[in-house]
């Protein structure tokens, strides 16, 4: 599930692996400033001035060299609502 918390988004990646293995996350490709903790949490705290499509790629892989990868993007769009700005993606 997705979540915007102010200028913080974040995602909680699921896996299932089909033997059970233990699995690690890479975050090959990210905007600047994004994380992926080791449960698959993907963090970015969104700065004012950020705007654009920006490419997301995650590699997990099990315990026996196992891998896949999730490719996603994320368009940022900042729209003025009154004096403040708002957030979209």
């Amino acid at each position: 599930s997705q979540q915007l918390k102010g200028d913080i988004y974040q995602v909680q990646l699921q896996v299932d692996d089909p033997e059970g293995d233990k699995v690690a996350f890479y975050l090959k490709q990210a905007p600047k400033g994004m994380q992926l903790n080791d449960d698959g949490l993907i963090s970015w705290r969104i700065e004012k001035d950020v705007c654009g499509d920006f490419p997301v790629v995650v590699e997990v892989q099990d315990e026996h060299g196992g891998k896949t990868r999730l490719s996603f993007r994320l368009k940022i769009k900042r729209v003025k609502k009154g004096s403040k700005g708002e957030l979209r993606f």
